[in-house]
């Protein structure tokens, strides 16, 4: 017996939607010829790994680095050790924490405009398109479109807005990991660390590929002008890089590389214990700070974990510049 075919809500049409466009916008996983081929790799000496690196995967740079500031930035115990924990997730634990755009210092991030006055026609498409998905039915019934597309058309706007607000959360339920390629950035290190007295992390891309592919470059508008989406049409792969990775052209000095991935928020994704390759204490970094990343990684090497490196940041004698 063929079972009946459901009639969507406007709230499950709502839902149906949201599952295709997260479908769309997450970057796949690897598949398992690709983890062999990321196996094979990691196999190689470090010099082919490098050239490889350079020459094949599509400019992704040699390095990322996360600033990040000194967990004694406050003499509340409690707050260090909240400070601390998040820290060593990532220098102890080897744990990259997902944040969702609603944390970062930038209102428009990750913040489109969404178009408003969508007519008949992108109403209908929208209706056909979620019953498909509902029903996997390639040809839903004419008399169903014309209902649903009657119903939404007849409060287009409330709908609009209730469908957008649906968008904005699901970008809020992104998790997002930022890193840049850039570890001597005068303003970065201002921003991030606490004014030079904190930290930048090293990580190394040849020794976790499958870390490093999921990194997608920021692009900057030079225009200056917000991406502008339309709710009802159906999403395409180019979705990911308008919702995840538009930018206004002031922060181009960034140079900013990020991990988006949908619904999970607030999560944290393992990496290979060799990914962190430096440690790069600021120019004003205090004793205190210091010492706490010494500790760090001899608890690395009593854990049987690869140390890492330890730089001092300085600043150039000639020139209005960091070095490390």
């Amino acid at each position: 017996m063929k079972n009946p075919i459901l009639k969507p809500s406007q709230q499950n049409l709502y839902n149906i939607w949201l599952e295709e466009k997260l479908r769309h916008i997450n970057p796949q996983e690897l598949s398992a010829s690709d983890k062999r081929v990321a196996d094979k790799f990691l196999n190689e000496p470090k010099a082919e790994r490098i050239r490889i690196l350079k020459e094949q995967c599509n400019g992704l740079p040699h390095h990322f680095y996360k600033y990040l500031a000194h967990p004694f930035i406050t003499t509340n115990e409690e707050e260090i050790k909240e400070k601390k924990r998040r820290l060593e997730s990532i220098l102890l634990h080897n744990q990259l924490f997902l944040s969702s755009h609603t944390d970062f210092n930038d209102p428009f991030d990750v913040y489109p405009h969404y178009k408003k006055d969508c007519g008949i026609k992108d109403i209908r498409q929208y209706v056909i398109n979620s019953m498909k998905i509902l029903d996997n039915n390639p040809k839903p019934s004419e008399s169903q479109i014309s209902i649903h597309t009657h119903q939404i058309s007849q409060n287009v706007a409330q709908f609009t807005e209730n469908l957008i607000s649906n968008l904005r959360q699901a970008c809020a339920n992104t998790g997002i990991f930022c890193a840049t390629t850039d570890a001597e950035n005068i303003l970065m290190w201002s921003h991030y660390t606490n004014y030079h007295q904190g930290i930048c992390i090293e990580f190394d891309n040849t020794e976790d590929i499958e870390m490093a592919t999921l990194f997608q470059q920021v692009e900057y508008q030079t225009n200056n002008m917000r991406p502008v989406i339309n709710p009802y049409i159906s999403s395409t792969p180019d979705d990911y890089d308008v919702y995840n990775l538009h930018k206004a052209s002031a922060w181009k000095y960034e140079n900013e590389w990020r991990i988006a991935l949908a619904n999970t928020k607030h999560t944290s994704m393992s990496f290979n214990p060799a990914y962190i390759s430096k440690v790069i204490l600021g120019v004003k970094a205090a004793q205190e700070t210091v010492d706490y990343i010494h500790s760090i990684n001899e608890q690395r090497k009593e854990n049987t974990l690869p140390t890492f490196e330890i730089k001092q940041a300085y600043m150039a004698d000639h020139e209005f510049k960091i070095l490390h």
